[in-house]
């Protein structure tokens, strides 16, 4: 019966192929006219196979343009309720500006709103810390920047549109072209300024200002720099390009600014010893910047990183009888192609030594008396003898409230550091510190190693 059965089945099932060959679960790929030949097509994967099934949609484009003007939804606010105190305290371990704190904002509004708390943006490094160089030159992220600033005015004190250091006079000095140099508009500068009225020092270096829309806000900078910085500025750092927005005065309506600082440390390459190469542009003072010096109530921080003309370096290291810079109380000053100017024998020869021959005599008198250990040793220690000197004869010093004194970049003539040395304790009676520093060049120097823990 069983065999009878198959026998039955298989007739009905050839009696009925031309039937079943129309469904999707049995397919008859022979005919009479050719043998049976089965087609198999084999795939990597279940994915691969679907791709193969699919058609191509012709409404994938409306289909993406209808999904950005559908409505976003907002982000709520109950997504983390572990309470204000958790949240402060996992900021806190993860860091206020680290990436795991922004990532961790995006949870919740809550979250967001408590991290923006416990940032603590005294110190605000727009290039590269915050945004990138290249991004900066978009409307919307500087738009963005003052919105930022703004929100938080109460807490910047120090802001730094360019960190100084020696990678970024490295970028600047990339391809020997100023494109690579950070280019922002004048009136954005002072917009962000202003945005920050408890702002005490302020940091322009490594900065190229540019006008915008045909303004002359680049040429009265300096001029209108106390409508932006109110009267809190203590410290302005600029490059010497900006020396030439100098007008008169500018620094008498900044009440409390007592440190400008004219150029960097990290200086560009010096150019090859070939004769067609071009010679380093040298910064020449403007007189009201003397005048500056002489401001006795102001207690200066005066650093001049850039090399000077030799007459600007003249007034400053052998200023002229009865000249007085009562202000200054320490002062930078870079020597660089300028190491032969000062020549203070010459200057004896003709009488117009700032040390009198009797303040001299006196001088010498003075340090016979005392112990040779002592003549040997530092002349900064006493320099109360040619104070004594200067006060009989009734000439005011040149710098009576100089108490340090940095000379830089004296490598063609390193004597000459001893001789200003020794001319300023004549004209500095309360010198304490003379140093001698060199600048750093982005084309020789490289950064410092990083230390290394552990023992090797």
């Amino acid at each position: 019966m069983e065999l009878r059965a198959n026998r039955a089945v298989a007739a009905v099932q050839s009696a009925t192929a031309p039937v079943m060959s129309a469904s999707p679960l049995v397919t008859v790929t022979h005919s009479a006219s050719r043998p049976h030949k089965d087609c198999i097509t084999r795939f990597a994967s279940f994915d691969a196979l679907c791709h193969a099934q699919q058609k191509s949609d012709a409404h994938a484009l409306l289909r993406k343009e209808l999904e950005a003007k559908l409505p976003q939804p907002s982000p709520r606010n109950d997504v983390v309720a572990v309470g204000d105190a958790v949240i402060e305290r996992v900021l806190r371990f993860l860091g206020p500006v680290s990436r795991n704190a922004a990532a961790f904002a995006q949870t919740c509004r809550l979250v967001r709103r408590a991290l923006l708390q416990a940032m603590n943006l005294e110190v605000i490094v727009v290039t590269p810390t915050m945004v990138a160089a290249s991004a900066l030159s978009r409307k919307s992220v500087r738009r963005a920047l003052i919105t930022f600033a703004a929100g938080r005015s109460t807490q910047v004190r120090t802001l730094v549109l360019q960190e100084d250091s020696l990678k970024a006079v490295k970028r600047e000095c990339n391809g020997g072209t100023s494109a690579a140099c950070l280019t922002l508009p004048a009136p954005w500068v002072l917009q962000l300024i202003s945005q920050l009225p408890y702002l005490t020092e302020l940091d322009m270096r490594h900065v190229q200002l540019t006008e915008a829309h045909h303004s002359q806000v680049l040429h009265y900078l300096l001029s209108d720099l106390h409508l932006a910085a109110v009267g809190t500025l203590c410290t302005l750092k600029v490059d010497a390009e900006v020396m030439r927005y100098w007008a008169p005065g500018w620094w008498r309506r900044l009440i409390n600014l007592s440190s400008l600082v004219v150029g960097s440390r990290y200086c560009p390459p010096e150019p090859t010893s070939d004769a067609t190469a071009i010679s380093p542009s040298l910064l020449e003072l403007p007189a009201d910047y003397f005048a500056l010096m002489g401001e006795e109530d102001r207690h200066w921080q005066l650093k001049l990183w850039v090399p000077l003309k030799a007459a600007s370096l003249k007034q400053i290291l052998m200023p002229a009888s009865g000249t007085s810079f009562a202000g200054v109380v320490e002062l930078l000053v870079n020597m660089r192609h300028n190491e032969r100017t000062c020549d203070w024998a010459e200057a004896a020869a003709a009488d117009t030594s700032p040390l009198p021959s009797s303040a001299a005599a006196a001088a010498s008198g003075a340090a016979s008396e005392l112990p040779s250990e002592t003549r040997n040793g530092a002349a900064l220690c006493k320099p109360g003898t040619a104070a004594a000197a200067g006060t009989e004869l009734g000439e005011p010093f040149v710098y009576p409230a100089l108490t340090t004194m940095t000379v830089v970049d004296v490598q063609e003539r390193p004597e000459v550091a001893a001789d200003v040395c020794q001319a300023l304790l004549a004209m500095a009676p309360a010198l304490v510190h003379f140093n001698v520093c060199d600048s750093v060049s982005a084309g020789t120097a490289s950064e410092p190693p990083k230390k290394r823990h552990g023992r090797g």
